[in-house]
């Protein structure tokens, strides 16, 4: 007898949490699609980049000098875009986005300098919801470089002539919302290379820019 109450109690209590479950989940998506306009920080460095020395109009690679990696550190920047995503089901949705973002680098070589690239990016990702609010992503991050410069003391110099301005990224990241407000936290780790200069890359010359993004937003229901 005590066997089977202790069996229903366990069964009620299962039955309670998988309805309280249920009426959160659906209280936190409410939409089928929404828009969230985000705005943030950004953490940004580059890999792969080794040091060249200009003569006269000549550049000349050298090869002993300390590689990018060994001779940045890291510089913030603001991020601002939006999102819009469509949920597929209950715990899936696609995402696609626009955003700009200064990133870059500071330089520790030969003086205090630091690099500004400044890109209009589009973001696509799968969302998946681990939890009520709480969903992790990953896709496709496509960049286009729309200003670059260097600032070293009182000079500024143009990069733009220098460099390819498209890049792609791989992003994974987490976010979580409460009622209707958002916080988000990506890294960007880049996979193609920016350099297009013929003569740099004859000496396998490669940089790419790495990223960390942490942006809040403020969810806008479309459709129910």
């Amino acid at each position: 007898m005590m066997e089977t109450m202790m069996c229903k109690m366990r069964l009620m209590v299962i039955a309670v949490l998988l309805s309280v479950s249920t009426v959160v989940f659906g209280q936190s998506r409410q939409s089928t699609w929404c828009i969230t306009p985000r705005v943030g920080l950004n953490s940004s460095d580059v890999r792969g980049l080794k040091w060249y020395l200009y003569e006269g109009e000549e550049k000349t690679i050298t090869r002993d000098t300390p590689t990018r990696d060994q001779a940045t550190s890291r510089k913030w920047g603001f991020t601002a875009g939006f999102d819009v995503e469509g949920l597929i089901s209950r715990r899936f949705g696609l995402s696609a986005g626009a955003y700009f973002s200064d990133e870059g680098y500071r330089s520790n070589e030969n003086g205090a300098s630091s690099v500004h690239l400044r890109f209009i990016s589009v973001p696509v990702l799968a969302n998946y919801y681990l939890l009520p609010g709480f969903a992790v992503k990953a896709g496709v991050h496509l960049s286009g470089m729309i200003d670059g410069q260097i600032h070293y003391g009182d000079h500024t110099q143009g990069v733009l002539n220098d460099v390819k301005t498209f890049g792609v990224s791989i992003p994974v990241g987490a976010s979580y919302d409460y009622r209707n407000i958002s916080l988000d936290v990506r890294y960007m780790v880049g996979i193609t290379d920016f350099c297009d200069d013929r003569q740099i890359n004859s000496v396998g010359h490669r940089w790419h820019t790495n990223s960390a993004w942490i942006t809040l937003g403020y969810r806008f229901n479309l459709f129910e």
